[in-house]
């Protein structure tokens, strides 16, 4: 799962880069730290072919659990379904003029990406990324 969401997000890395958000408030970073603290979100993507759904709760300690799946359709047409879980520590900070989320997996396996606050309040991880708030965080 984890090398799934690296390449997943590495491509929203990219188109980030490209179109830094001029003049970040400062105050950005704690936004978002807020929006995801104690809350589960549902994050979707497509990674060639597949299409994979991760529920990632993030806990106020600094902790993440997430669990998910993904779903393809193989060249017999046959549905071919994975799932797959993680847990780790979170945080949130600022790189230049941009809002970094890192996760640092029990595994070792550290994943960043970054991310934008559009003006409706929801959360842009890049394109083809979808991220939806579900409710409060499954933490233990």
């Amino acid at each position: 799962m984890v090398k799934q969401i690296s390449r997943m997000l590495g491509a929203a890395l990219v188109v980030v880069i490209t179109a830094p958000k001029p003049g970040l408030a400062q105050s950005e970073a704690e936004t978002v730290r807020s929006l995801l603290s104690g809350r589960t979100t549902t994050v979707t993507y497509r990674d060639g072919g597949p299409i994979y759904g991760t529920y990632i709760s993030f806990c106020p300690s600094g902790s993440y659990f997430s669990q998910g799946g993904s779903s393809r359709t193989t060249i017999l047409e046959n549905q071919e379904r994975r799932s797959f879980s993680d847990q780790g520590t979170w945080s949130v900070s600022e790189l230049g003029n941009l809002v970094v989320v890192q996760c640092r997996s029990v595994s070792g396996q550290v994943t960043a990406f970054l991310i934008h606050l559009l003006p409706n309040g929801r959360i842009w991880a890049g394109t083809g990324i979808t991220v939806i708030p579900q409710g409060p965080a499954l933490c233990r």
